[in-house]
């Protein structure tokens, strides 16, 4: 299914890759500064070929781009992805990811892949994208890769893939 999804996000649209975007210290939802959240806002793309299908501005917007239209996935604040209501669609603490009421569930491992029960991806220093679902062995997608400090901020390239793919 998720194959499916990857395939359909592929229509692309054009622009000029973007440049790096400086995190600082963001306060929890307690109030208390997160020395290092999950999911700092850095400015990337993913981009297929030389042609930028999804990203991340320095708003914390994170969108696909197609050629016709523009599809708002959900805005970065506070460790959290909040949709088009403001409301969470996922929470990060300590690097434990969470579906607000539906009990879906994953994690950033040792490498700081993000792990589900049925998804395995890395973004590497280069941007490549890995992709493993299931029991299959992991793939590389060669077409796809994130233009932007992928190296330094390797969680929020990792969101950014987990939103395009889930994407509707």
């Amino acid at each position: 299914m998720r194959a499916v999804i990857l395939a359909a996000c592929v229509a692309c649209g054009g622009a000029a890759p973007p440049a790096e975007q400086h995190p600082s210290p963001l306060p929890s939802p307690s109030g208390a500064l997160i020395a290092d959240p999950c999911w700092p806002i850095a400015v990337m793309q993913i981009v297929e070929v030389d042609h930028p299908i999804a990203e991340m501005s320095g708003d914390g917007s994170m969108t696909r781009i197609r050629p016709d239209e523009r599809q708002f996935l959900g805005r970065v604040s506070n460790d959290a992805v909040l949709d088009a209501h403001e409301m969470p669609s996922l929470t990060c603490i300590r690097k434990q990811v969470e579906m607000p009421g539906t009990g879906l569930r994953g994690h950033y491992d040792a490498e700081d892949a993000y792990v589900d029960p049925e998804t395995r991806v890395f973004v590497g220093d280069d941007g490549a994208i890995t992709l493993t679902l299931g029991k299959h062995p992991p793939e590389t997608l060669r077409k796809l890769r994130v233009v932007g400090p992928a190296a330094k901020y390797r969680r929020t390239a990792e969101l950014l893939v987990v939103s395009l793919l889930t994407a509707r």
